[in-house]
């Protein structure tokens, strides 16, 4: 009796400690993908953080900002620790040249994916053409798409990971209470059967 009450608080802790697990995975799902160990030279980051960059630089034109400003101010706006850290680099690199060429020069070296490259394919277009309203609104609703189906995705995969933790919890549970009873009827059987 006592070694089946050992085996299913046993079995108890590790499908507990197995939740724990994937509910730390579920937390490392919603956070910015793309992150990178320290001493790497390439940095990704998700749509919503290049949204989050082309809405800033949205409304900097609507308002009448020029397009230098923009740009030398858009590590005020991200998240991202890594993409953060290279649009500032960025930002006192444009600062010290008074050319934006140079900056975008370092961010076509340091960042990766094709979210990367919209943006700075939108940046030099900025730069040699300004902003055209036509252009903003279009690109608006292609980024806000994609970050719409980014948002889907990471809602999907957390649903998942609640679940299968919700399904080994139930499971622990089942066997903790299903050894000790199993237990008791094998004796209760013996007992009977015993005795005749």
């Amino acid at each position: 009796m006592m070694d089946l009450l050992k085996i299913a608080a046993l079995a108890a802790a590790v499908a507990l400690g197995s939740a724990e697990l994937w509910m730390q995975r579920e937390k490392n799902i919603l956070r910015p993908t793309g992150e990178k160990k320290r001493g790497s030279h390439k940095v990704s980051a998700d749509c919503s953080e290049y949204y989050r960059l082309y809405k800033y630089m949205y409304m900097q034109q609507s308002i009448g900002i020029s397009p230098f400003e923009t740009i030398r101010r858009l590590y005020l706006i991200t998240e991202h620790s890594a993409l953060r850290a290279l649009l500032y680099e960025m930002s006192v690199v444009v600062s010290n040249s008074s050319d934006i060429g140079v900056g975008l020069s370092l961010l076509k070296q340091k960042l990766v994916g094709n979210d990367s490259a919209l943006f700075i394919n939108i940046l030099e277009n900025s730069m040699r053409t300004g902003f055209s309203a036509l252009s903003m609104r279009q690109l608006d609703g292609m980024f806000f798409q994609k970050y719409l189906v980014e948002i889907k995705n990471r809602v999907k995969k957390a649903k998942r990971q609640y679940f299968r933790a919700a399904l080994l919890f139930c499971a622990a549970v089942f066997v903790a209470i299903f050894l000790p009873v199993a237990d008791q009827m094998l004796r209760s059987l013996q007992s009977v059967f015993a005795t005749y």
